[in-house]
């Protein structure tokens, strides 16, 4: 009857045990970190095995001291306190016995044992259980009673499988706090990256803004420039204009009509590129226009000559336009000096891309004349030959009783 008895006890026993440890295994779910889990230790499951004291130690990173970092009994007076901590060094004391072995200990008279060391006050029994975690200590479970003999083998075993699960939850939380710290340095370091990134574009936008109102400054006197330019150039044809109405020689006062339309020719540029939105390029077919008007108004022929103006090309740099539109004027003057020469006709200009080339055509139907005489004649087919030369182009001449064409064709792969 009594052996009944202590089986029914015993099965009582490991029950309520298994009880406590599902209660434990339930709230050690929701814990974060490892203060919270060394509390549920003590609170929650050694607490609730009724034993009168606990305490856990948590081994430091330097693995050389056991810090307390939970308790239950007068050692923890009030809420989540220790009650005057203590910091035990690896191999000191039971406590410190267990976590260099990692094999668990139960001291049934703690009077008999050197190792034994006072906290709050003297105890007759101990039980130390380890917390491996991959055969390495991590921490300890530790509990007193005043009664000698106190604890069984059933509570070591109780308290093995509690310190088993406290070592599984917290390689999971340390595995969460890690995860946690690489976040948050990766946060950090996404924070300085674009703080940085935003001092570059801040900066960039500076240094753009004083890049974009230096360019402005720079156009502005470019502007300026080309206007003074200009205003020189015209300046200069009125002084031509001046000397010419004073002259009796009619040859002298050809010349310098001659020159003031070439100089004119030349201003035309300057007068686009102050004008225009476009500091570096000259709009082809305008400045062919302001060119030809000039001129047949200069000779007074704006109603008998039929102008024809095609152009395939857009616009040409400065360093085009100016032999370009010298040759223009040459050629257009030429034509009403000698195939319109007090008669009507018709006069054609184009300008167009053939393959990598730009071909200049200029075509009247009127007089013709000796274009071998021509080429080595007057100061204007000289100067159209030298100009040929500047555009590293070829030039030809073609005429007859319906006319005569200028063909010149220049290397300007950029514009085509």
């Amino acid at each position: 009857m009594v052996h009944k008895i202590g089986e029914i006890e015993g099965l009582q026993r490991k029950a309520f045990y298994l009880e406590v440890i599902s209660s434990f295994a339930a709230k050690l779910l929701g814990a974060n970190s490892s203060d919270d889990i060394a509390w549920l230790v003590a609170k929650h499951a050694v607490g609730k095995l009724g034993y009168v004291d606990c305490i856990v130690y948590l081994l430091d990173e330097k693995k050389s001291r056991l810090y307390q970092r939970a308790a239950h009994g007068p050692k923890n007076p009030v809420a989540f306190d220790i009650e005057n901590p203590i910091v035990i060094k690896m191999g000191k004391g039971i406590v410190g016995s267990v976590a260099k072995t990692g094999v668990g200990e139960i001291v049934g008279d703690t009077s008999l044992d050197a190792r034994y060391i006072i906290d709050d006050e003297n105890r007759a029994s101990e039980i130390t259980i380890p917390i491996l975690a991959k055969n390495e200590v991590i921490g300890i479970i530790d509990s007193e009673h005043p009664d000698k003999n106190f604890f069984s083998q059933d509570d070591f075993e109780v308290l093995t499988t509690i310190a088993s699960m406290t070592s599984a939850k917290l390689g999971q939380v340390k595995i969460q706090e890690e995860l946690q710290m690489h976040k948050r340095l990766l946060e950090d370091k996404v924070k300085a990256k674009t703080q940085q990134l935003q001092r570059t574009i801040l900066e960039l936008r500076k240094s753009n803004r004083e890049i974009l109102d230096r360019d402005k400054e720079k156009e502005i006197l470019l502007r300026e420039i080309h206007h003074r330019v200009k205003n020189n150039l015209q300046i200069l044809t009125s002084l031509m204009n001046l000397q010419a109405s004073v002259s009796n020689n009619d040859v002298v006062k050809g010349m310098l009509k001659e020159c003031q339309r070439r100089i004119l020719s030349m201003a035309a540029i300057h007068e686009q590129l102050y004008m225009g939105g476009n500091m570096a390029e000259i709009e082809v077919r305008s400045y062919i226009v302001q060119i030809t008007d000039s001129i047949l108004h200069s000779f007074g022929a704006s109603e008998r000559v039929n102008l024809i103006i095609n152009v395939g090309v857009s616009s040409f740099d400065i360093a085009t336009s100016i032999p370009l539109g010298l040759m223009v004027n040459e050629l257009v003057v030429n034509a009403l000096k000698h195939g319109f020469k007090d008669v009507a006709g018709e006069l054609s200009i184009s300008v167009n891309c053939e393959g990598d080339s730009v071909v200049l055509i200029v075509r009247d139907n009127g007089l013709g004349f000796d274009t071998s005489a021509k080429k080595s004649g007057s100061l204007g087919m000289e100067l159209i030959k030298i100009l040929t030369e500047q555009l590293e182009g070829e030039v030809t001449f073609d005429s007859g009783e319906s006319g005569t064409t200028c063909r010149l064709a220049f290397p300007a792969k950029q514009f085509c």
